[in-house]
């Protein structure tokens, strides 16, 4: 998988490729998939005009039209920092690598503990993919 989907058809230019490093999470490799994550972002985007942001950003703000804003957040993150440790949303443990839609249009807190090795954080997931990902 590896060499043929990062390696061969990894292009950050076409929208089917951006699903490739978040395969490890079904495998129950979630360490993989927050490298080879942070990896592409550092690869392929760039903080100005003509990329987009990479992932230097400690805290974002998501609100759905209507609703109440959801802040992301890892304090902890830096370029060695890349492994999510635990994560919480609204103040309860997320044991899942999966925030739904119903939950980014609730608003509240999404954050994360970042550390620079990999955890055993959401390895026994094995959920099928959420389709569809947005509402009608």
């Amino acid at each position: 998988m590896e060499t043929q989907a990062l390696e061969v058809n990894n292009r950050h230019d076409t929208v089917p490729s951006h699903h490739y490093g978040y395969h490890y999470d079904f495998s129950g490799q979630p360490g993989k998939t927050q490298f080879r994550v942070r990896q592409i972002a550092n690869d392929y985007y760039r903080n100005r005009p003509d990329g987009v942001a990479g992932n230097t950003v400690p805290q974002a703000h998501a609100r759905p039209p209507q609703r109440q804003a959801l802040v992301v957040s890892a304090p902890r993150n830096s370029a060695t920092r890349l492994y999510i440790q635990a994560a919480r949303l609204n103040g309860r443990p997320l044991d899942v690598p999966v925030v739904t839609y119903a939950q980014i249009e609730a608003g509240g807190a999404l954050e994360f503990d970042m550390a620079p090795v990999a955890s055993k954080w959401a390895p026994d997931w094995r959920g099928a993919p959420l389709l569809p990902v947005f509402p009608p």
